[in-house]
């Protein structure tokens, strides 16, 4: 064979192995629908980082007494993170809460917008719905560990 006949097929295999690796899964899991009105751009926000990480991403909707499907990574907003605290490393290799209320009393690693301050049954203000740097840190940290 040429040289140039062989780097070039090395390099398609190693294009072809690459497209072939298994994404890394993530689920976004919403909050209450009744406050989701028009905030539709914060989900995608949040599930657009993650693709830029590399990971596959699907929504749930976060109702109550249901669980996620199986993922890499769960990322739980609002009403939503209630569902992380039955998570389990098979089922959800790592989670994190965004906008929850009484977040240093969670099981589970949250982090909230500065100028939230989430409240059961209280409508959210437009900052509980703004995708921070720090929320992108702060998943960026948590997803070095899947």
């Amino acid at each position: 064979m040429r040289p140039e006949f062989d780097k070039k097929l090395v390099e398609n295999w190693k294009r072809f192995i690459n497209e072939k690796k298994e994404k890394k899964s993530a689920v976004i899991i919403k909050g209450n629908p009744k406050y989701l009105k028009n905030r539709g751009d914060f989900y995608d926000e949040i599930k657009e980082f993650l693709e830029s990480l590399g990971y596959s991403v699907k929504f749930d909707d976060g109702l109550p007494k249901t669980s996620p499907p199986k993922a890499d990574l769960w990322i739980g907003h609002s009403r939503g993170a209630d569902r992380l605290e039955g998570a389990v490393p098979d089922y959800a290799k790592a989670v994190l809460g965004i906008g929850v209320p009484d977040s240093e009393e969670q099981s589970f690693p949250v982090i909230n917008h500065e100028n939230d301050k989430p409240a059961v049954d209280k409508e959210p203000t437009d900052d509980h719905f703004i995708f921070t740097d720090e929320m992108k840190d702060k998943i960026k940290e948590i997803t070095l560990r899947v």
